[in-house]
């Protein structure tokens, strides 16, 4: 496929020194826009970049002042800005067209935005908590946790154990927050549970400590979509905590519970459920929240969020390279330019 030099778009992103769920999106749909032929850049107003393990470099990473320098000796114009929810991430570059992608609700900036500013929001939730128009461009799971996916098993030793390995993430107070939870605890269920307080890493190893527990709290909000539950979901691991607002996207809402929820801020509540299930989920049990959980996941996946894309960019202009692309034509397409998802 032909890189389409008339059409650059470019992510303006904040500096973070840690990889967050809002900086892993933009790079997602950086991906997919350079599958569709476009010259993509990820400019950063902070020279020190972040490194992710899975980003395929089909698109051009730099600071802001390097990226005006190539728009000055190249003379070419910005087709579309995707930034962050800050109106501020939207001024560092003149483009045709602009979007303010929000990913948490308390930081929309309701009328801070220049005239035309078009939104994109990561999920339902985020949306309707803003009260405001625009298109809903979800996130999608990588293949590092759709690789080491496995079907939920029904037998005994699979699923109840003599003692549960439990995963919170130190990011976002989670040890304070494990703290708390705990002095709910009675010192039956303590013995049952081991606890690991996740430091921050990269993906790889994330995905391969959530593969190794049986129970992943979630703990953070506010939430503008929440991914690390669903990428619990989609690796086994039981699912106990908080929506943040956004997760209540995906957690619960169907037909079968998929997860064991709390009330924001309600550490009791959280403590209770770790306790009904160490001590009272079947085997049965255990095997429904997972299958309900897998069921969730599926839609989540780089077509979708593909299909998405095409149909908002084909409305900016006339001219894209590709429109519709059937999921068999998606995966040739993988194959024969990059791995969008890997």
């Amino acid at each position: 496929m032909q890189e389409n030099d008339k059409h650059i778009i470019i992510h303006s992103l904040p500096y973070n020194p840690e990889v967050c769920g809002g900086i892993k999106v933009h790079y997602q749909l950086a991906m997919l826009e350079a599958q569709l032929g476009y010259s993509v850049f990820i400019i950063y107003d902070h020279p020190d970049i972040p490194e992710i393990s899975w980003f395929d470099h089909t698109c051009k990473e730099m600071t802001v002042s390097v990226f005006k320098d190539y728009l000055i000796t190249s003379g070419k114009k910005v087709f579309l800005l995707i930034g962050y929810e800050e109106p501020a991430s939207l001024e560092v570059i003149d483009a045709e067209h602009k979007v303010a992608y929000i990913q948490n609700q308390i930081y929309y900036q309701k009328g801070k935005y220049v005239d035309g500013t078009n939104l994109w929001f990561v999920g339902n939730y985020c949306k309707e908590s803003c009260k405001a128009e625009g298109e809903i461009v979800p996130p999608y799971l990588s293949s590092i946790f759709t690789s080491n996916s496995s079907s939920p098993s029904l037998r005994d030793e699979d699923n109840k154990k003599d003692k549960y390995k439990l995963l919170i993430q130190e990011r976002k107070q989670g040890k304070e927050a494990w703290q708390e939870i705990s002095k709910f605890l009675p010192k039956e269920v303590l013995d049952k549970i081991e606890v690991n307080i996740h430091k921050n890493s990269n993906e790889k190893e994330f995905a391969m400590e959530l593969h190794n527990s049986d129970i992943f709290i979630a703990h953070s909000y506010p939430e503008g979509f929440n991914l690390p539950p669903l990428e619990a979901m989609a690796l086994g691991t039981v699912v106990i905590g908080y929506t943040g607002g956004g997760g209540s996207d995906f957690m619960n809402c169907g037909d079968r519970d998929n997860c064991l929820i709390a009330e924001d801020r309600d550490t009791e509540m959280i403590a209770e459920n770790i306790i009904n299930f160490v001590l009272n989920f079947s085997p049965e049990n255990i095997f429904g929240l997972k299958l309900a959980g897998k069921c969730t996941v599926v839609t989540y996946n780089a077509f979708v969020t593909f299909k998405i894309l095409c149909k908002i960019l084909k409305g900016y202009h006339n001219n894209m390279p590709v429109t519709k692309l059937t999921s068999e034509e998606f995966q040739k397409l993988k194959e024969e330019k990059l791995n969008v998802d890997n």
